[in-house]
């Protein structure tokens, strides 16, 4: 092979930066805004009536309202990530098509979720605790896509987004901590504009509501992204390294 500098060997082996990543999550994002949206509401509202409207005071109530009020919010998220994937397959984006397949593969999608909360909820308690709750978290940021697009067990899709981040964990991690610190930011602005307007119950549910319907749908789309091109870099054959250039001849060295 002749060393070209004027043509290097393009490098389709490596992840997009994530400005590239964050540009087509904003096209997609503001071009199917209406889908988007709805699909998120349809779970956000439900949960978040739930979790205003039912505060019990003992121990495994608590649990039960927990999780009652988190099933709809897993729910959405498959419904995004199947419009996501229609988008992304130029397919006709269709909210009933996309939560039809999102409920059926809801036991496994929900199962799933709880798994990661758990398990990274119980790391916090460990030794080293929110580093390794964190560390866990981008290792199984991607399980969701990869689970719906694979149609994998909750197992697989575990094994399968720990491969995928493997070598790019910290770069997956710095995406994650900024999506969280966003929806905590979000949430507190909501918050505070429902306290300017009453603070009454049915104000603070309108306001969160609304908020979360309008970031979660951004987040679902950029970690569908993510997985997409994280299973584009895994796939892509190996290629040869570029030989270095020729040294010089010796009369001009």
């Amino acid at each position: 092979m002749n060393y070209d500098p004027t043509n290097p060997i393009p490098r389709s082996d490596q992840p997009k930066p994530f400005d590239q990543l964050l540009e087509s999550t904003l096209q997609v994002y503001t071009r199917y805004f209406g889908p988007m949206v709805a699909a998120a509401a349809l779970g956000v509202i439900p949960s978040t009536l739930i979790s205003s409207l039912w505060q019990p005071e003992w121990f495994l109530p608590s649990i039960a309202q927990l999780l009652v009020t988190l099933i709809p919010l897993f729910v959405a998220q498959a419904g995004l990530t199947v419009l996501t994937w229609q988008v992304i397959q130029k397919r006709p984006v269709d909210i009933t098509t996309a939560y039809a397949v999102a409920l059926s593969v809801a036991p496994r999608y929900v199962l799933l979720q709880l798994v990661v909360s758990v398990v990274t909820g119980a790391a916090i308690l460990s030794v080293i605790g929110i580093p390794l709750a964190l560390l866990l978290f981008a290792r199984w940021a991607i399980t969701g896509p990869a689970l719906i697009v694979e149609q994998l067990e909750v197992g697989q899709a575990l094994q399968r987004s720990w491969r995928l981040v493997e070598g790019r964990a910290l770069r997956t991690l710095g995406a994650v901590v900024v999506f969280l610190l966003g929806f905590l930011l979000v949430s507190l602005i909501a918050v505070g504009i429902a306290e300017i307007f009453g603070g009454s119950a049915e104000v603070t549910i309108v306001v969160v509501s609304v908020a979360q319907s309008l970031l979660s749908p951004f987040a679902a789309i950029f970690f569908f992204l993510l997985y997409e091109d994280y299973k584009r870099v895994a796939e892509t054959p190996s290629r040869p390294e570029q030989p270095e250039p020729p040294e010089p001849p010796s009369f001009i060295r």
